[in-house]
């Protein structure tokens, strides 16, 4: 059986991820390249570690209520707009 890390994109598109982990990317990526930054300074900037912001870009992974808010106030959005998954606090 292949672990979830370890799933095709293909797969994942059968079950829907893919589109909802692409846009949570990109609204992270867009932001960061409009402004120049590195993975390492948006961290910096955001207050969380590289892998983090790796984690939540790279990976789709939703961050924690707190670092959710934090990153969106940064950004200028709600939380639920950049990870649909998220509660706005």
């Amino acid at each position: 059986m292949v672990s979830p890390a370890c799933q095709s994109e293909k797969d994942l598109q059968a079950r829907g991820k893919p589109d909802t982990v692409r846009a949570m990317n990109e609204t992270l990526r867009q932001w960061r390249f409009n402004l120049g930054l590195s993975i390492e300074k948006a961290a910096e900037i955001a207050g969380v570690s590289t892998t983090q912001w790796f984690n939540w870009e790279a990976r789709g992974v939703v961050p924690f209520p707190r670092n959710a808010k934090r990153v969106a106030d940064i950004i200028g959005k709600a939380p639920s707009e950049i990870w649909p998954t998220a509660v706005d606090v």
